[in-house]
Formats: structure tokens, sequence, C-alpha cells
């Protein structure tokens, strides 16, 4: 007598999905400190971070483009001006699953950080940031701290209250150096009948309100700003003009996340 045949259970594609997924996003995260740039940004993998050696274009699929339960931690990074550091985060989890990289995700996360923005002193900023978890998990407060240290977010950014003080000292050093020597004397004559005696002079007056003096087109004004940029990166004056270049450095990097939250900067 013939046996009977077992029916074969079908196999379900999204579940089998979803479960890859799950092995993926295990004790995994993306953290994001804005004020870093593109460098700021790492997506933690099993605890392991991942870069274009360790990474596969499946498990980034896997985490980040299908819909999942992501929490997160939305913080601001800040020193006051006694030089002590302290973080102001909050935790949010999303009620619906969302991919990571669902276009209303960047505007969820971007509105989160303007509102963290606005609850601190401005002038204690070192950079937002945020911690994303794909399977909801909650992070401590020393771990975030942690994750911090590990960008290294206190030695290497400054608040607007540092960036202004190395203006005043950036430009101190900038007047002790002849323009002449750096860019056409000519410029340099018309310039100074108007009251524009140095570099110094330059960058607070702005290129905009430079170019309107009678003999100063667009023309000589690329001419100012490309010598301008050649002499801070003169490696022969890097001592003489060290507090000018960390400056010019620091108001990049402020100007750069402030235009990625569409806020106006706090400083120029």
């Amino acid at each position: 007598m013939a046996g009977s045949k077992k029916t074969r259970k079908k196999y379900n594609v999204n579940a089998g999905l979803k479960n890859l997924s799950d092995k993926v996003c295990k004790n995994s995260f993306v953290f994001s400190v804005i004020g870093l740039g593109k460098d700021g940004t790492e997506w933690v993998k099993n605890n392991v971070p991942q870069d274009k050696k360790t990474t596969t274009s499946q498990d980034f699929d896997l985490m980040l483009n299908r819909s999942r339960p992501w929490s997160f931690v939305f913080g601001v990074a800040c020193r006051d001006q006694l030089g002590q550091g302290y973080i102001k985060y909050e935790y949010q989890a999303l009620s619906n699953q969302f991919a990571f990289t669902d276009s209303a995700m960047s505007d969820y996360v971007n509105g989160n950080l303007d509102a963290m923005l606005d609850d601190v002193n401005q002038d204690h900023v070192l950079s937002p940031f945020f911690l994303a978890s794909p399977e909801k998990k909650e992070f401590s407060d020393d771990y975030i701290k942690r994750l911090l240290k590990w960008k290294r977010v206190e030695q290497t950014l400054k608040t607007p209250f540092e960036i202004r003080k190395l203006k005043e000292k950036g430009l101190e050093e900038l007047r002790k150096i002849d323009p002449t020597k750096h860019s056409d004397k000519g410029i340099w004559t018309i310039l100074r009948k108007h009251g524009i005696k140095d570099f110094a002079d330059i960058r607070t007056t702005g290129l905009t309100a430079v170019q309107q003096i009678k003999g100063i087109g667009e023309k000589r004004i690329k001419q100012l700003a490309d010598s301008y940029i050649k002499l801070i990166n003169e490696d022969s004056l890097s001592v003489q003009l060290s507090e000018l270049r960390e400056f010019e450095k620091q108001i990049y990097m402020h100007q750069e996340s402030m235009m990625r939250l569409a806020r106006a900067a706090t400083i120029q």
C-alpha cells in the first residue's frame, strides 16, 4: 500500500527576508555626528563598525532599505564657556515601521535634531547627533558618551563661543601678514584708499561688500579669494597662522552642519 504524500509547505519569501533582516539588525545601529560631516556617520552591524571591506550590499539592504521598528536617540553634544562638556538627548520610538532610507525619515530626523538645537544654549553647541536602532534598543547615558568619545567629538569640534575666540586670534595673526607679498599690489592700492588695509579687513568686511568698491570687480575679487586660500594653506606660514587655519576649518564644519539641517549659521 502506497504511503500518502506529505504536503510541502510553500516558502514564505517575506518571512524569510524578515528573518534575515532580524539577524543583520541584532545589536546593530546607525550613529551620526552631524558636525563631523561625511566622517561623522557610522553603521555598526552586530556590534562591529562597517566599512567598504566588511559590509555587503545585501546587509545594507536588509537593515536600511527594509521597514523596521526604528527607535532614535536625538541629542546635542555641548561644552560651556568653562570647558565643561555635557550632552542633552531624548529617546523616541516610532509606532510604525519604516525603511531608514525613506525620504520621510530624513525629514523626521532633521526635524528632531533641529528641535533639540533650539532647546540648548547655542554658544555651547559642539554638534547635534542621533543614534538609530532597527530593533528599538535603548542606550545608556554611559554608552552614548562612549560613542561620542569614539568619534572624538570634543577633540575635533569647537563651539560657536570658541570659534569666535579663534576668529579674534586668527585676525590678529592675519594683520601681521603683508598682503602685497601674496597678491596683486595694484589691487591693494585701490583697497587701501577705501580703508581696507589687509586680508583681515577683507575677512571682516566680506567679499560682497569689497566688490562694490570702484575698480574692484568680479575678476579681482576672485584673485583676492584665490590668494587668501593660498595664503592660509602655505606650509611656511602654518605656525604663524595656526589660529586662523583652525578658525577657517571650524567655521566650514559649522556652516556645513547647519546647512544640512537648513538652519542659519550662528557664526560667519
